[in-house]
């Protein structure tokens, strides 16, 4: 999923979040178990990224991007938005659930479609919201979102 802030139609700002990077199931299952706003948009202010620095409208924070369209691609999958599966992957996890304090093991369901996610996402940006008219469109990420730029940026 992405959150946009309307702008200039002409001028926009494509950011990827970053947020942690998992080597293999295991760190990818500790990664979003123990970081629940990894890996989804459940938990995020509905302004998560747009309010704020970068992203933000307000032309003292903001002064050269503040009138851009802006949109934050949630990081989603823990591999710079690489994943490109159909059916998620399930993993056993044995820790402390909730408020209780006892552990239990649970089957974790990982989504490795970031791929599809970047994809599905530029798709209705062009389509749908204006991204076709632009004249100027800086890409940018921070972490795992930087790497992300690079290996999405000539699709």
């Amino acid at each position: 999923g992405y959150y946009l802030r309307p702008g200039d139609p002409r001028r926009w700002v494509i950011l990827f979040e970053g947020g942690g990077w998992c080597y293999n199931n295991k760190t990818c299952a500790e990664r979003r178990s123990r970081y629940g706003y990894l890996g989804s948009m459940q938990g995020k202010p509905k302004e998560y990224y747009i309010r704020h620095n970068f992203g933000s409208g307000d032309v003292e924070t903001n002064p050269h991007f503040y009138n851009w369209t802006h949109v934050f691609f949630v990081y989603c999958d823990g591999s710079a938005f690489m994943g490109d599966r159909t059916e998620p992957v399930f993993i056993e996890v044995n820790r402390k659930w909730g408020d209780s304090g006892q552990r239990e093991t649970r089957s974790l369901p990982l989504y490795f479609r970031g791929a599809r996610i970047v994809q599905s996402n530029m798709d209705d940006l062009w389509r749908n919201r204006g991204l076709a008219r632009a004249r100027q469109v800086i890409f940018a990420g921070h972490s795992a979102g930087g790497m992300a730029v690079l290996l999405h940026l000539d699709r």
